[in-house]
This record gives structure tokens, C-alpha cells and sequence, in this order.
């Protein structure tokens, strides 16, 4: 199995709520941890406060800032995060319980793989709640590849398959 799963996190919100999260991300880091630099690291800004034990805090067993915000409006924006063999589902929440506190009807939601694609997969966040749906990419998956980039031919249509499975579960809940 490999080690690190790449997270891509979309947060819509208020201009508010998003302002704080901007604030929040950018001036964090996600270099050594505990951190030794004045600037406070991502874990102490966004790791759940429930819990000392750092894998509990995360929901992996480290992380890391993969690129900087993207800002797509005043009330969306998406970061990446690198963690290790899953997404940093404690993370997430504490980000979406804090944003809730500004903005009672933030949404969050995302999509994951790990370097292997083993995972691949989707979530959303209800209430503070991640419900997900993934998958593993087979050996068939990488051969469909070879004539082309297998993230066009096989991850692009896993997710948005994964994705109409979760969208069918959200309208349920």
C-alpha cells in the first residue's frame, strides 16, 4: 500500500466563514511538528480538539499543505492536503464545525486518491459527518492507460461514478 493520499478540499460558505478559513490557512504552516517557527502549524489551527494523540487529531498519521488556497469566489475555495494512506478526515471536520460556527449552511465536500489509486474516492460533509464512497483502481484500470493518461481514461470516470453513488445517498439522508 502507498503512503500518501492527496485531498482536495472545496469549502462554500459565506464571505465571512470563507475570510476565516483564509485567514486560518495561510497563516499556518505544515512543516516540523510540534512547530518551531512562530507561525502556528496547520495541526493547532484545524486539528481536532477532542484529542491529544496526533493520528486522532489529523485522522492520519501525518499532514501537510500540498499547494496554496485557491480562491474560485468570494464564497468557494479549495485547498489541497497531503496525508498519510487517507484523507484527514478529523481535520476536515474540526475545519467544517469551525466554519459552521460563522455559517450555519457551509458546505464542504472533496475527492481523494492515494498515490496507487488504492483508494480512489469522493465526500461530503452533512452536519460535521464525512460520508464517502471509494473505490480501488484494478489492473484493468492501469492498462486502459497505456493509449493515453490513465487519469483522463479511468480516474476522472471512477470519480464521477463515485460521485453519482454518493449524490444517490445524500438525497436519502
Amino acid at each position: 500500500m502507498a503512503n500518501i493520499c492527496r485531498t482536495e478540499l472545496t469549502i462554500v460558505a459565506t464571505p465571512e466563514a470563507i475570510n476565516y478559513f483564509k485567514e486560518k490557512f495561510n497563516n499556518s504552516h505544515s512543516g516540523d511538528y510540534p512547530s518551531k517557527l512562530s507561525k502556528p502549524h496547520i495541526i493547532d489551527v484545524f486539528g481536532s480538539r477532542r484529542t491529544e494523540n496526533i493520528v486522532d487529531k489529523i485522522g492520519a498519521k501525518w499532514i501537510s499543505i500540498y499547494d496554496e488556497l485557491e480562491e474560485i469566489s468570494e464564497t468557494e475555495c479549495k485547498v489541497q492536503l497531503e496525508s498519510a494512506y487517507h484523507i484527514p478526515s478529523s481535520m476536515i471536520s474540526e475545519i467544517y464545525l469551525q466554519l459552521e460556527e460563522i455559517d450555519g449552511s457551509v458546505k464542504m465536500y472533496g475527492r481523494y486518491w492515494d498515490e496507487g489509486f488504492f483508494p480512489i474516492g469522493v465526500f461530503e460533509l452533512y452536519y460535521g459527518d464525512i460520508f464517502e464512497e471509494e473505490e480501488n483502481v484494478d489492473e484493468e484500470d492501469y492498462e486502459l492507460g497505456v493509449d493515453g493518461s490513465i487519469w483522463e481514461v479511468a480516474i476522472e470516470p471512477m470519480f464521477k461514478k463515485l460521485q453519482k453513488k454518493l449524490n444517490k445517498v445524500m438525497k436519502e439522508i
